[in-house]
């Protein structure tokens, strides 16, 4: 899996320049869209400065092998930050599907000027973290109160079950 953005930072047109890094932060690769698809133009450098931070176009990239061809396809869910950009004292409320591997945390509902974040762990994102932030959606207003409840019954009514409150850098680390 590989975190990935455009030079351009924001679209991904046919055409556009992109690099990403994966997540095991071995590889970095430099590419270009061509329709569909996400084409290697070339390999870096590991120890290569590619700052994914703040960046509009930040997304997954899956990898997969097809022959003797390695093909980058987008992720089948939506990240558009880091997780090491969400603050690892920020408290989040857990969740999880018992026995199956399957997290999702929601930021903490007191948290007053911060926007509304998602963190989530499953077999798509091959046991990684990954986040999710929902621009303009401050926790405490009131469209922020109401899309997190609408978040928590929809995962709710999908299995997961409350497992407790914690915070970012510790359910990185713990789950």
């Amino acid at each position: 899996m590989f975190e990935a953005i455009t030079n351009n930072d924001l679209e991904w047109d046919s055409g556009q320049k992109w690099y990403a890094r994966s997540l095991c932060k071995k590889f970095v690769v430099e590419g270009v869209v061509d329709g569909e698809t996400f084409t290697v133009t070339k390999m870096l450098n590991s120890n290569a400065q590619v700052n994914m931070t703040g960046h509009r176009s930040y997304e997954h990239l899956a990898v997969n092998l097809a022959g003797n061809n390695t093909v980058f396809e987008s992720a089948h869910y939506h990240s558009n930050m880091p997780i090491s950009d969400v603050d690892g004292d920020q408290s989040f409320l857990l969740y999880s599907i018992e026995n199956q591997d399957r997290y999702w945390a929601v930021i903490e509902e007191q948290v007053s000027d911060n926007d509304m974040v998602v963190l989530f762990k499953n077999a798509q994102t091959n046991g990684n973290w990954v986040a999710y932030q929902y621009q303009d959606c401050g926790v405490s207003s009131p469209h922020g109160k109401v899309k997190r409840g609408n978040l928590i019954h929809s995962k709710v009514k999908k299995g997961y079950a409350p497992i407790g409150s914690t915070l970012r850098g510790d359910l990185t680390t713990l789950y």
